[in-house]
């Protein structure tokens, strides 16, 4: 991912906001062509109210300036190849702030 100011956050950078969550199966973060992130994460059965909010307000700042949301999803889909990325990017690197 690419925030604005040229830093850029690395899929481990992510991991770290996103924290132990062992109510969550699977997460995608994608950033589309003008710079803004959608979270969307699929959580299992161990869920409790509440589990989410400490990852909602993480997610910003690891992020910012760029906006952030976050969405429960039931389905994540792979890439068109089979694999699965969970951090995708649409800004070209000649794009990029």
């Amino acid at each position: 991912m690419r925030p604005r100011g040229g830093r850029l956050v690395s899929p481990g950078a992510v991991d770290a906001a996103v924290g132990d969550a062992p109510w969550m199966d699977l997460y995608k973060l994608e950033q589309d062509t003008t710079g803004a992130c959608t979270f969307r994460y699929r959580a299992n059965p161990a869920e409790q109210a509440g589990d989410a909010s400490g990852m909602e307000a993480r997610l910003p700042d690891a992020l910012e300036p760029n906006p952030v949301r976050v969405d429960a999803v039931d389905y994540l889909a792979c890439e068109r190849s089979g694999k699965f990325q969970a951090c995708v990017s649409h800004l070209s690197a000649e794009g990029a702030w």
